[in-house]
């Protein structure tokens, strides 16, 4: 039998485009279930990781989703409170300096007494220059543990054996908290299903 393909998840940071805080943290959860990470930057694709950085990194990902407060105390250099030996979590807070990009257009052509009714507009927007997939990555773990942000607490794992799949649960729209066991309903109904298939009969 062939090899299977690799999935790729490819992230885009252009000049014209800058990666957002939801496609990193998506980024993180595709390499957690097998995927490799890829980063396109204006100057090309960006050093990806290394095999041992995404052992590293998916196991940093599984704490994440079972063990927050593990997670948080290996990942995070001694200086922001953990006991990890590397400063890996400093280093890309370094070097993730936001590069501003300016954008200028004309107003509407329509005049008033021989001048411009609307003034010229600016469009100001900003992204950070992530050098290669493990700073971006990185960046991504840190999101992880903001707490003034819902990705921690999204971050998931279906409980399916077959499927283990990290997921970020979604709110419930019907109200309530949001589904952090299983990553869509037919994985919910196949486990169900399966506990009660072993549930001994009684003898009639």
């Amino acid at each position: 039998m062939g090899k299977k393909e690799e999935r790729v998840h490819r992230l885009m940071n252009l000049n014209e485009h800058g990666v957002t805080d939801s496609e990193v943290v998506r980024a993180l959860v595709a390499l957690g279930n097998g995927e490799r990470v890829e980063l396109d930057t204006s100057r090309g694709l960006a050093p990806g990781l290394t095999e041992a950085d995404g052992e590293r990194f998916r196991r940093l990902i599984s704490k994440a989703a079972e063990d927050p407060r593990e997670f948080a105390e290996e990942f995070l250099p001694p200086p922001l409170g953990g006991r990890a030996t590397n400063a890996g979590a400093l280093k890309v807070l370094s070097l993730l300096k936001p590069r501003l990009a300016l954008a200028v257009g004309a107003g509407p052509t329509a005049s008033s007494g021989g001048r411009s009714a609307t003034p010229m507009r600016l469009s100001l927007s900003y992204f950070h220059d992530y050098p290669d997939v493990e700073s971006v990555l990185t960046y991504g773990l840190l999101l992880l543990l903001d707490s003034n942000r819902e990705y921690g607490k999204s971050l998931s794992r279906c409980h399916l054996p077959s499927c283990s799949k990290f997921y970020l649960a979604k709110p419930n729209p019907k109200g309530g908290p949001a589904n952090r066991y299983y990553c869509k309903p037919a994985h919910r109904d196949e486990a169900h299903n399966s506990k009660q298939n072993r549930k001994p009969r009684r003898p009639k």
